[in-house]
């Protein structure tokens, strides 16, 4: 349901099937599928089950409540419970979870069997999983990130003290208590089916079989080892920190023979591959945790967790050396291929200087101020030439630019995104501060908009248009026609974010995301303090029948009211990239089709509590969209105006576009 409030997706889980260490997909779900399910009951010890948050091969998640209390009650289908290996799961799941009392782990409220049906009442957490938060922010920062990590070590140690294991920590199986804006995210570890005890009866000692899943298990789990230990669980925390920094899995392959190799015999990516601004310190810490050699990891999560406190606080780990940190990285294939070069406004100079050899002429012993001297000289004399070779002639067009080369026009700087053949035109936001929200005396405005000071500590390269159909086939193909030149829409927030992972997957080290609602609306208004940042009419609704019908009914009026005249030239979005255009060269950001931002919302509340620097809402069920639509009256399309769906929507006048985050200056390869 989308929100106005207006005026007044894992890896599949390995079995080995002998003692040669082959694995193939875990038949769990497929079993599961397969067998027909009994009718799920509406009230089961005592708890009354509502609505499903969570389906898995052995069964369904319901929320439920009883006298009051909220919990997650998950249950066994019936036709499963008989079945050895799912219910011996589930029971044990139901121990390990009644073993372990922490803050960071999920807690256990009842658990019991009736009518057939196993079942168990987990505390809800209600923020979602670590996995669904970080496709909303496409990657963390790294405070944020080691403070997370941290705090599942220090559930993991509950963990271990009880004499188990995890086996399978991942961002998925990683809960989000909801905190207030600007706070950092209190995890809670869940999922504990696949845990085993270290010692007794329950003790993994049957070589020749791995569980877990594939890009976040160790080499030693991976092949089947009967005595693994605490020290996978180290793996596996390091993997999600990995992930969280970056973005992406350790470990990738199209199918899980090479996936399984890549872990067994690759080294770990360095991570500035793929972000340049993560410390070596954090880099460090993380091929300690994933060392193939277990004995040459960490030697159990507590010290781990020392490290990740210290690298939360801004200080050196304490078991970890500091790795180097080669430029050479920066951007670099994981492949292996040379790293671009960085392109800027004015790299003349550096061209000029490149190949000579300072070191040996500084042993010379040459006065260092006749060296720059005459080099300097040297290099003006060399730009100048070629400034004067590649001015056009009088009357002839200048050629484009490379795409990936940095430029600037009257807007200020762009880049050209190369993207599977076509280009994709990226215009810079400097960093700086703004009033996000509306004045009380601004027509239209809502109590969501209260008005106040934000500051962006960091410049960002955004899309200048919304993406359209042709960019986004490009990546994604569709068997459905459209005009390519038109904004892509009828995309739900999962659809955008596949997109943007398959866009980060062609340019690594790119870091494209959807912006967050104060990125968006800084440029949108591009320096501008008006409802509307552009001179012309946005593209906003003038039909009668549609305003009339969101005055009498709202949003869903208004869609039925459109359905009647859908072939209405004026209920059409225009082309991406059309003007008007803001002071900073962007497209569509008044009407013509609502976009997703990374921020999360309960649809009613303003900007309250959240931070005043670099803010990112993370409290609701709903994403934040902004900007209206061809839909939507003129009052919600201004800058300030906000309005929220929930993440499976796809709308005719719904799309997206993306931000690529950078640094103090307009740089690229940002950095």
């Amino acid at each position: 349901m989308t929100a106005e409030r207006r005026p007044s997706s894992g890896e599949p889980t390995i079995r080995d099937t002998g003692s040669g260490g082959i694995t193939v997909p875990d038949a769990e779900p497929a079993s599961a599928v397969t067998m027909p399910l009994p009718q799920v009951p509406t009230v089961i010890g005592g708890w009354t089950l509502g609505r499903r948050i969570g389906q898995g091969g052995m069964g369904a998640v319901h929320l439920a409540k009883r006298e009051g209390r909220q919990g997650a009650l998950k249950l066994l289908h019936a036709t499963l419970a008989g079945q050895g290996d799912f219910r011996a799961r589930f029971l044990r799941e139901s121990a390990v979870l009644a073993a372990v009392r922490h803050p960071n782990v999920v807690q256990l409220l009842e658990h019991g069997e009736q009518d057939g049906w196993l079942w168990l009442v987990m505390e809800y957490v209600a923020g979602g999983d670590l996995y669904g938060h970080l496709k909303r922010r496409g990657t963390l920062m790294e405070k944020e990130a080691c403070a997370i990590a941290a705090r599942c070590a220090r559930g993991l140690v509950a963990i271990h003290a009880a004499g188990l294991i995890h086996r399978d920590l991942k961002p998925e199986n990683i809960f989000l208590q909801a905190v207030k804006a600007g706070e950092i995210a209190e995890p809670k570890i869940g999922d504990l089916g696949m845990a085993r005890h270290t010692e007794g009866d329950d003790r993994m000692t049957m070589t020749g079989t791995a569980c877990g899943t594939p890009a976040y298990m160790a080499p030693e789990q991976i092949r089947g080892s009967g005595d693994l230990d605490a020290r996978v669980d180290v793996y596996a925390l390091g993997a999600t920190l990995f992930t969280l920094l970056t973005g992406r899995k350790p470990f990738e392959g199209p199918t899980i023979y090479v996936l399984t190799h890549e872990v067994l015999t690759r080294p770990v990516p360095d991570m500035r591959r793929f972000s340049p601004l993560i410390s070596s310190g954090v880099c460090a810490v993380v091929e300690k945790a994933m060392h193939k050699d277990r004995d040459q990891r960490h030697r159990d999560i507590g010290e781990l967790l020392l490290d990740l406190e210290r690298l939360a606080e801004g200080k050196a780990p304490m078991h970890s050396a500091a790795l180097p940190s080669p430029a050479s990285m920066v951007f670099q294939e994981i492949a292996g291929t040379p790293a671009p070069k960085r392109a800027t406004a004015h790299s003349g100079m550096g061209s000029a200087f490149s190949g000579i050899p300072w070191g040996p002429i500084l042993r010379l012993g040459l006065p260092a101020t006749l060296i720059i001297g005459a080099l300097t000289g040297v290099g003006w004399f060399m730009e100048s030439r070629s400034r004067q070779r590649s001015e056009p002639t009088p009357g002839a067009e200048a050629a484009l630019a490379p795409a990936g080369a940095l430029e600037r026009d009257e807007y200020g700087a762009y880049v050209r995104l190369p993207v599977a053949g076509l280009v994709a035109e990226l215009r810079w936001c400097p960093p700086g501060r703004f009033l996000m929200g509306s004045p009380a005396t601004e027509s239209g405005r809502s109590a969501d908009e209260d008005l106040h000071a934000v500051q962006l500590t960091r410049g960002f390269w955004i899309l200048a248009g919304e993406v359209s159909n042709g960019l986004y086939g490009a990546l994604v193909p569709s068997e459905i026609p459209a005009p390519a030149e038109l904004p892509a829409s009828e995309l739900s927030l999962d659809l955008c974010l596949a997109w943007l992972e398959r866009l980060n997957r062609l340019h690594p080290g790119l870091g494209a995301r959807l912006p967050s609602e104060a990125e968006w609306e800084y440029a949108c208004r591009a320096g501008s303090a008006q409802p509307f940042a552009v001179s012309e009419r946005p593209r906003h609704s003038t039909h009668p029948a549609i305003l009339a019908a969101w005055r009498s009914g709202g949003l869903f009026a208004a869609e039925s009211a459109w359905l009647i005249d859908r072939d209405n030239p004026t209920l059409q979005p225009l082309p991406a990239n059309h003007p008007p255009l803001n002071a900073w060269g962007l497209s569509g950001m008044h009407g013509n089709l609502a976009e997703w931002c990374a921020d999360r919302w309960d649809g009613e509340s303003g900007h309250g509590d959240q931070p005043r620097t670099d803010p990112l809402g993370q409290f609701g069920s709903i994403n934040v969209i902004r900007g209206g639509s061809w839909l939507h009256p003129a009052e919600r399309c201004r800058s300030a105006s906000r309005a929220g769906a929930e993440p499976g929507e796809a709308k005719p006048w719904l799309g997206f576009r993306f931000v690529v985050p950078g640094g103090q200056n307009a740089t690229w390869p940002p950095r």
